[in-house]
């Protein structure tokens, strides 16, 4: 199968707060994969298709945070596993690439 990625994905250990319609920011569970052009992570929240959002990238290694906005690209609903709530994998598209994710 062809690759359509156009950067690398990198598994690291990132925080991610989001917010979106100027609300209050939300902690994403856990950071899936990122890159240059964006980033997926898992979430209790579903977000909507094309939802215009805020994010804040934060690496405990280096104390460093990023400001990007993105619009979500897409989310899937995980099963729900005995009795837990329904979690959700989000994939974020960044408005433009973030070439300083690689000092992070």
């Amino acid at each position: 199968m062809e690759e359509k990625r156009r950067h690398r994905r990198y598994s690291p250990i990132l925080e991610v707060l989001y917010s979106f319609d100027e609300g209050v920011k939300s902690r994403a569970k856990r950071v899936r994969d990122i890159s240059e052009g964006g980033v997926s992570f898992y979430s209790a929240e579903k977000l909507p298709k094309n939802t215009d959002v805020d994010l804040e990238i934060v690496s405990g290694k280096y104390d460093k945070v990023i400001g990007v906005k993105a619009k979500v690209g897409w989310t899937e609903e995980l099963p729900s596993l005995n009795g837990h709530k329904t979690q959700y994998i989000i994939g974020m598209i960044f408005n433009e690439e973030v070439a300083e994710l690689g000092s992070i």
